[in-house]
């Protein structure tokens, strides 16, 4: 048994935003309609934007005769900075980078900086732990998949098509910096 769901429309009432979705099997039965209230986050994304991008294609040769993007070396690092004028505002830096080793593989080299500027709306209400939750499990994956989008319709255009950044552990990449936090 399969299902789908169908996007009836959005309604708005006062401040609230509903979204009506009906449920349906794969033998035509209407299963439910749902009716999903909209909240609206305390964080904002005022900008995400690309600073930095190096992506060239690492040709093909004798020993490998396509390109691998399976197994390809990506490496990871971003920085959460606050702005000492507004406390509510916060930057976030990314760097992703892939087959940055040598020898290269043949397939895509690329390094790419994208920024995230958001801000917190009630951050004075707000724990540090509640501010770092917004951050790191909002704002981040955010930010993460801005820089995913961009890296693939890019090299949608290159000789190789399209790479799609894999799925990241995101718990694991942040415990990674923690501890490298720590450390420091």
């Amino acid at each position: 048994l399969e299902l789908y769901s169908m996007l009836l429309g959005i309604k708005q009432k006062g401040k609230r935003i509903y979204y009506e979705y009906r449920l349906f099997s794969s033998r035509g039965w209407i299963l439910k309609h749902i009716k999903m209230k909209l909240k609206k986050s305390k964080l904002v994304i005022d900008s995400l934007l690309v600073i930095a991008s190096n992506i060239s294609t690492i040709p093909v040769n004798n020993e490998c005769k396509f390109p691998l993007f399976d197994n390809l070396d990506l490496d990871i690092d971003y920085r959460i900075l606050t702005n000492s004028k507004e406390k509510s505002k916060y930057k976030i830096l990314l760097t992703i980078s892939g087959n940055k080793n040598k020898p290269m593989k043949p397939g895509y080299f690329f390094s790419i900086g994208s920024e995230g500027i958001f801000h917190l709306l009630d951050v004075e209400q707000m724990t540090k732990i509640q501010i770092d939750n917004f951050l790191s499990s909002s704002a981040l994956p955010m930010l993460i998949s801005y820089t995913r989008t961009y890296l693939m319709n890019t090299t949608a255009n290159y000789p190789y098509g399209k790479y799609m950044l894999p799925s990241l552990d995101l718990i694991e990449l942040l415990k990674d910096k923690r501890e490298a936090n720590q450390t420091k």
